[in-house]
Protein backbone atom coordinates (compact mmCIF):
# COMPACT_ATOMS: atom_id res chain seq x y z
CA UNK A 1 0.00 0.00 0.00
CA UNK A 2 2.45 2.72 0.73
CA UNK A 3 5.24 1.60 -2.03
CA UNK A 4 2.19 2.01 -4.64
CA UNK A 5 3.22 5.59 -5.53
CA UNK A 6 6.93 5.28 -5.85
CA UNK A 7 7.25 4.14 -9.12
CA UNK A 8 5.24 7.02 -10.43
CA UNK A 9 6.68 9.64 -7.83
CA UNK A 10 10.36 8.49 -9.10
CA UNK A 11 9.55 8.61 -13.15
CA UNK A 12 8.97 12.05 -12.05
CA UNK A 13 11.92 12.94 -10.97
CA UNK A 14 13.40 10.81 -13.96
CA UNK A 15 11.99 13.37 -16.61
CA UNK A 16 12.47 16.46 -14.49
CA UNK A 17 16.71 15.34 -14.65
CA UNK A 18 18.42 18.75 -16.09
CA UNK A 19 20.85 18.66 -19.28
CA UNK A 20 23.61 17.93 -16.37
CA UNK A 21 22.03 15.02 -14.68
CA UNK A 22 21.10 17.21 -11.13
CA UNK A 23 17.62 17.57 -9.70
CA UNK A 24 16.50 20.98 -9.53
CA UNK A 25 15.07 21.89 -6.29
CA UNK A 26 12.15 23.82 -7.85
CA UNK A 27 9.65 23.52 -10.62
CA UNK A 28 7.59 25.71 -12.16
CA UNK A 29 3.84 24.19 -11.89
CA UNK A 30 2.11 22.74 -15.28
CA UNK A 31 5.15 23.45 -17.04
CA UNK A 32 7.47 21.17 -14.60
CA UNK A 33 10.10 24.01 -15.94
CA UNK A 34 13.11 24.28 -13.22
CA UNK A 35 13.39 27.68 -11.63
CA UNK A 36 15.88 29.49 -9.05
CA UNK A 37 17.02 32.61 -7.54
CA UNK A 38 19.61 34.93 -7.77
CA UNK A 39 21.98 35.87 -5.62
CA UNK A 40 19.54 39.30 -5.10
CA UNK A 41 16.18 36.82 -4.92
CA UNK A 42 14.96 37.30 -8.03
CA UNK A 43 12.82 34.33 -9.50
CA UNK A 44 14.94 33.10 -12.91
CA UNK A 45 15.59 30.34 -15.06
CA UNK A 46 18.80 31.00 -15.34
CA UNK A 47 20.81 29.08 -12.92
CA UNK A 48 23.94 30.76 -13.45
CA UNK A 49 23.76 33.44 -10.85
CA UNK A 50 22.75 31.46 -7.81
CA UNK A 51 23.56 32.05 -4.16
CA UNK A 52 25.82 29.08 -2.70
CA UNK A 53 23.98 29.18 0.59
CA UNK A 54 21.34 27.43 -0.77
CA UNK A 55 21.07 23.73 -2.80
CA UNK A 56 19.15 24.76 -5.39
CA UNK A 57 20.26 21.84 -7.79
CA UNK A 58 20.81 17.98 -6.21
CA UNK A 59 22.52 15.48 -7.49
CA UNK A 60 20.93 12.86 -9.15
CA UNK A 61 19.88 10.39 -6.76
CA UNK A 62 16.95 8.46 -8.27
CA UNK A 63 18.92 5.14 -9.52
CA UNK A 64 20.01 4.53 -6.04
CA UNK A 65 15.89 4.66 -4.49
CA UNK A 66 14.39 3.26 -7.76
CA UNK A 67 17.16 0.01 -6.91
CA UNK A 68 15.98 0.32 -3.07
CA UNK A 69 12.13 0.38 -4.05
CA UNK A 70 13.00 -2.86 -6.26
CA UNK A 71 14.66 -4.49 -3.17
CA UNK A 72 12.15 -3.62 -0.71
CA UNK A 73 9.25 -4.83 -2.87
CA UNK A 74 10.77 -7.99 -3.60
CA UNK A 75 11.11 -9.05 0.36
CA UNK A 76 8.48 -10.17 2.48
CA UNK A 77 7.73 -7.77 6.25
CA UNK A 78 8.44 -10.75 7.91
CA UNK A 79 12.17 -11.24 6.50
CA UNK A 80 13.32 -8.04 6.99
CA UNK A 81 16.51 -7.26 8.56
CA UNK A 82 14.24 -5.27 11.51
CA UNK A 83 11.70 -8.00 12.11
CA UNK A 84 14.64 -10.20 13.26
CA UNK A 85 16.76 -7.76 14.66
CA UNK A 86 17.06 -8.10 18.75
CA UNK A 87 17.81 -4.98 20.27
CA UNK A 88 20.73 -6.32 22.26
CA UNK A 89 22.26 -4.41 25.45
CA UNK A 90 25.56 -4.20 23.44
CA UNK A 91 23.57 -2.37 21.10
CA UNK A 92 22.17 -0.23 23.15
CA UNK A 93 25.85 0.11 24.53
CA UNK A 94 27.22 1.48 21.40
CA UNK A 95 24.12 3.85 20.76
CA UNK A 96 24.45 5.03 23.96
CA UNK A 97 27.98 6.15 23.48
CA UNK A 98 27.55 7.79 20.03
CA UNK A 99 24.26 9.54 22.03
CA UNK A 100 26.89 10.92 24.61
CA UNK A 101 29.58 11.67 21.98
CA UNK A 102 26.67 14.03 20.37
CA UNK A 103 25.81 15.22 23.53
CA UNK A 104 29.19 16.23 24.11
CA UNK A 105 29.21 18.24 21.36
CA UNK A 106 27.12 20.65 22.02
CA UNK A 107 28.13 24.40 22.75
CA UNK A 108 26.55 25.84 26.49
CA UNK A 109 23.90 27.24 23.96
CA UNK A 110 22.91 23.54 22.97
CA UNK A 111 24.08 23.76 19.42
CA UNK A 112 26.39 21.53 17.50
CA UNK A 113 28.78 24.89 16.35
CA UNK A 114 31.36 24.27 13.44
CA UNK A 115 33.75 26.21 12.29
CA UNK A 116 33.36 26.88 8.48
CA UNK A 117 32.17 29.92 6.33
CA UNK A 118 28.97 31.18 5.03
CA UNK A 119 30.04 30.80 1.25
CA UNK A 120 27.25 33.40 -0.30
CA UNK A 121 28.87 36.67 1.95
CA UNK A 122 32.09 36.18 -0.04
CA UNK A 123 35.90 36.36 0.93
CA UNK A 124 35.42 39.49 2.81
CA UNK A 125 32.80 38.06 5.65
CA UNK A 126 34.14 37.35 8.83
CA UNK A 127 31.81 34.55 9.82
CA UNK A 128 33.95 30.84 10.64
CA UNK A 129 31.59 29.52 13.14
CA UNK A 130 28.13 28.13 11.78
CA UNK A 131 25.46 25.67 12.62
CA UNK A 132 24.93 23.09 9.78
CA UNK A 133 21.36 21.92 8.90
CA UNK A 134 23.18 18.62 7.78
CA UNK A 135 24.80 18.16 11.45
CA UNK A 136 21.57 18.92 13.01
CA UNK A 137 19.58 16.18 11.57
CA UNK A 138 22.61 13.64 11.57
CA UNK A 139 22.30 14.28 15.56
CA UNK A 140 19.11 14.12 16.25
CA UNK A 141 18.66 10.89 14.23
CA UNK A 142 21.51 9.52 16.44
CA UNK A 143 19.66 10.53 19.56
CA UNK A 144 16.48 9.17 17.74
CA UNK A 145 17.94 6.18 17.58
CA UNK A 146 19.57 5.39 21.23
CA UNK A 147 15.88 6.59 22.41
CA UNK A 148 13.84 3.91 20.24
CA UNK A 149 16.02 1.22 20.71
CA UNK A 150 16.20 2.05 24.23
CA UNK A 151 12.78 2.11 24.98
CA UNK A 152 12.37 -1.71 23.10
CA UNK A 153 14.27 -3.03 25.42
CA UNK A 154 12.46 -1.98 28.20
CA UNK A 155 9.27 -2.55 26.81
CA UNK A 156 10.58 -6.44 25.82
CA UNK A 157 9.81 -5.19 22.08
CA UNK A 158 11.97 -6.73 19.55
CA UNK A 159 11.54 -3.74 17.12
CA UNK A 160 13.12 -0.36 17.81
Amino acid sequence: KYLEPIPKALDYFEISRLPNGELARFYELKTNRPFFFTKDYQLTYDDSDMPTHYSFKQGYWVDSVRAEYERVKSHKPEYSKEAQEDPTQARVSDLEEKARGVLDRLDDQGRWVEHSRLRYHGDDDPTRQVLSSRTFVANVGILCEYLETFKSTQDGNKNP
